[in-house]
């Protein structure tokens, strides 16, 4: 009965060696995703405020186009 049970005790000492790997590299991928996504939303940020700016910008433009057309 040893001779059956020792290898198995093995083998899953060896698989939670491979799970806390497996865990900590998992845990370091999912860090850098946070990291990223807060820096993608800090660009569309930046971009959504960029874009409001071009419309307003063209809208105004449009605006006295028409002012003049009228002129």
């Amino acid at each position: 009965m040893f001779v059956s049970v020792e290898p198995k005790k093995a083998s899953v000492a060896e698989a939670k060696e491979t799970l806390a790997a497996a865990n900590e590299k998992k845990a370091q991928v999912d860090a850098l995703v946070a990291d990223l996504n807060a820096k993608l939303q800090v660009l569309l940020d930046q971009f959504n405020i960029v874009m409001k700016e071009k419309n307003d910008a063209m809208a105004a433009a449009e605006k006295c186009e028409r002012k003049m057309n009228l002129a």
